[in-house]
């Protein structure tokens, strides 16, 4: 999914990642430089660490255009790891999710965090609740239009950038969503109703640039490894594992990313 070469934007630097903006006819995404491997996806080039000194030295200011096309000369190739546990069954991965991770989480959360409020509390109670976080709140509303909707396909879309931060908590959630599915098709149970793709594609640009380079890898079937992690967990019935793995990832990304694995679940048993 890199670009073959061409010029990028310096946007960021975040610990062992330097974020490069590019732009094509969906809108702007990064590619970021690594040099650690948990943080290598598809839209990503990792650095030897002789390579990252270089870079890190040549780096010019931000907002800087720079040729990138040479880094990938010997830039290895991603692996996609999604899917690794898809031969595993959706009851088991149901089980889990209710009778193991929402006990854990209810019992270690006085007031839950990110998205978790939309699949673990009354949905009507946080559209009228005014001290709601007022991004929850219209989270709520929309799943609730998508819910009573049975068109057949569930318009995710107008979560596309709901929030703030690197990646809003809207696409935090669509990306559970969309990446728990390919367990869900190998369920068996029937007629499959599916997340919206070419609508979220469609929506790209009304999000952050970090919040578009997750969609688009979430949509191209590679996601970053963290939330094939935490679909291995789940698979496990690891629970403590799932809650320390969200905890992890960003200020609330982590749990919005399983609110929306469990909203989806949830919603493939209705």
């Amino acid at each position: 999914m890199v670009p073959t070469n061409g010029t990028a934007v310096l946007r960021s630097i975040h610990r062992d990642v330097v974020n490069l903006e590019c732009v094509d006819e969906k809108g702007p995404f990064f590619v970021s430089l690594t040099r650690n491997p948990e943080d290598f996806t598809e839209l990503a080039i990792q650095l030897s660490w002789q390579d990252w000194q270089l870079i890190q030295a040549a780096l010019p200011k931000r907002d800087t255009p720079i040729v990138y096309g040479t880094l990938l000369k010997n830039a290895p190739q991603f692996t996609a790891q999604s899917g690794s546990t898809v031969h595993r069954h959706f009851e088991r991965l149901q089980t889990s999710v209710e009778t193991e991770l929402i006990p854990a989480l209810t019992t270690r959360f006085y007031i839950l965090p990110g998205m978790l409020p939309l699949v673990l509390e009354s949905r009507e109670t946080l559209i009228q609740e005014k001290k709601t976080d007022p991004f929850v709140r219209r989270a709520a509303q929309i799943l609730t239009e998508i819910e009573h909707d049975g068109n057949g396909q569930y318009n995710l879309a107008p979560l596309v950038g709901l929030g703030i931060g690197f990646t809003p908590s809207g696409d935090d959630f669509i990306a559970g969503a969309c990446s728990v599915e390919p367990f869900l098709t190998k369920s068996g149970t029937g007629a499959f109703t599916g997340v919206d793709r070419t609508g979220l594609e469609r929506s790209l640009g009304r999000t952050t640039t970090g919040g578009a380079t997750l969609l688009r890898l979430v949509l191209n079937g590679t996601p970053p490894a963290y939330i094939d992690n935490l679909l291995t967990s789940l698979f496990a019935g690891e629970a403590a594992a799932v809650i320390q793995i969200a905890a992890r990832h960003g200020h609330s990304s982590g749990y919005d990313t399983l609110a929306g694995i469990i909203w989806r679940i949830r919603m493939h048993n209705t």
